[in-house]
């Protein structure tokens, strides 16, 4: 439906339609007014969003040593015989009574040796860096699973920065957390000196214009060490998530379909 001016008060109809244009008008494609206008506020409407839901929208993300080989515990070395009994005895009363401690540093001491070879092989300990951290549902799983972890996370949302920073692994100096632009091209001042081991990007991509990717690469790329590696997880073109912003008739940023508005602001 087209928004109309009723000429008995076209000041305040002026003003309606200029607000509510984007969800009157027939076309799915907002005017290019609308597209700049969610450019300059991103960061604006993710700080709206974190302050709405806080830290209890997205789950914490436990899957991602299984997804990422990268992260995954590496194979035990083979026991001696005379030590191959032994263990299954101490695994198969974890079976029966729960994760036992002994279970559970097997399986903190396979995970370290796979860190340390990406890490500081002497020591064990592995830098991550996490570009655009939201409240930290990607580093504080991984952190809770390896002692000898370190992570520089930073994002744009001052309100999510805020709740990381309350969190007691930031407290405990295990996390150092900042707020910056990923599309700057550079860390923020307060990593700068980050040279990560791992880089993760996650979800983060699709959340930015396509124009302002080459620029957040560049940013990732300044806080990785040489032979560092950059991990990522998003959406994907024809994926149940475009066809779901589609079916439901959602705001397209673009015209081929593949950059949408949610209603809470935020873009993906």
């Amino acid at each position: 439906m087209a928004c109309e001016v009723d000429n008995g008060d076209e000041r305040v109809a002026g003003k309606y339609c200029s607000t509510y244009a984007p969800y009157t008008s027939a076309s799915k494609v907002l005017p290019s007014y609308w597209v700049d206008r969610y450019e300059r506020e991103a960061a604006k409407q993710w700080d709206l969003f974190y302050m709405r839901n806080e830290d209890r929208f997205f789950k914490d993300r436990h899957y991602l040593q299984a997804e990422w080989s990268e992260l995954k515990p590496s194979e035990a070395p083979t026991p001696a015989s005379g030590q191959a009994a032994e263990t299954t005895t101490g695994l198969e009363a974890s079976e029966n009574a729960g994760e036992s401690e002994f279970g559970e540093q097997l399986r903190l001491e396979e995970m370290e040796s796979e860190f340390a070879r990406r890490g500081d092989g002497a020591t064990g300990r592995l830098v991550l860096l996490e570009a655009g951290c939201g409240v930290g549902n990607t580093a504080f799983p991984l952190l809770r699973a390896h002692p000898k972890l370190f992570v520089y996370a930073f994002d744009f949302s001052s309100t999510a920065v805020r709740i990381v920073q309350a969190h007691p692994l930031h407290a405990e100096g295990r996390i150092r957390a900042a707020v910056g632009d990923l599309t700057s091209g550079s860390l923020p001042d307060a990593i700068s000196d980050c040279q990560a081991d791992i880089a993760t990007l996650m979800f983060v991509l699709s959340a930015i214009s396509v124009a302002q990717m080459p620029a957040a690469l560049r940013t990732v790329h300044a806080g990785v060490r040489d032979g560092g590696i950059v991990l990522f997880r998003d959406y994907a073109h024809g994926d149940g998530a475009q066809q779901r912003f589609i079916s439901r008739g959602a705001r397209q940023l673009d015209d081929q379909g593949r950059f949408f508005v949610r209603q809470d602001g935020t873009r993906a």
